[in-house]
C-alpha cells in the first residue's frame, strides 16, 4: 500500500537523489529503499549465526547508538568483545571466540544487515504485544 509522507532530506538523501535527477523523488526513494532491502535480506544472518548468537548481539548492543554508515565497521564486534568480560558467553551459551571470528569476517552489507536486525529487535523489546 502506498502512503504519502513528508521527509526531511539530509545530505545523504540529497546526494542519492542527485544521482538520477530525471526520476521523481518518490520513484528514486522507493528504488533506493527496495535495493537496500534486497541487500539486507540477501545476507541470510540466520544461517551464519545461531539464535543464541543473534540474541547475544541484541543484548550487548542494547544501549549502543549506532553511528552513521561510514563508521559502522566493527561496531558490533567491539560491543560483543567488551561484553564477554561481563559473562555474555555464559549467559547465551555461546563460544565467544568463534562468534567474534564470524563477526570479524562479515562484509559491510552483512554488518549493516546485522545492525538493522539488532535495531529492529531492540524496538520490539520496547513494545508490548
Amino acid at each position: 500500500m502506498s502512503k504519502k509522507i513528508s521527509i526531511y532530506a539530509a545530505e545523504p538523501v540529497e546526494a542519492v537523489l542527485k544521482l538520477h535527477q530525471d526520476d521523481t523523488l518518490s520513484s528514486r526513494i522507493n528504488s533506493v529503499c527496495e535495493r537496500y532491502l534486497f541487500l539486507i535480506n540477501s545476507t541470510h544472518l540466520t544461517t551464519t549465526f545461531s539464535s543464541a548468537e543473534l540474541n547475544s548481539f541484541v543484548d550487548c548492543c542494547l544501549s549502543t547508538a549506532f553511528p552513521p554508515a561510514a563508521f559502522i565497521p566493527g561496531t558490533v564486534l567491539a560491543d560483543f568483545a567488551d561484553s564477554l568480560i561481563d559473562g555474555l558467553e555464559e549467559k547465551w551459551g555461546i563460544n565467544g571466540t568463534e562468534v567474534a571470528e564470524k563477526l570479524s569476517r562479515l562484509s559491510m552489507t552483512e554488518e549493516m544487515a546485522l545492525i538493522e536486525y539488532i535495531e529492529h529487535r531492540r524496538t520490539r523489546l520496547g513494545k508490548s504485544d
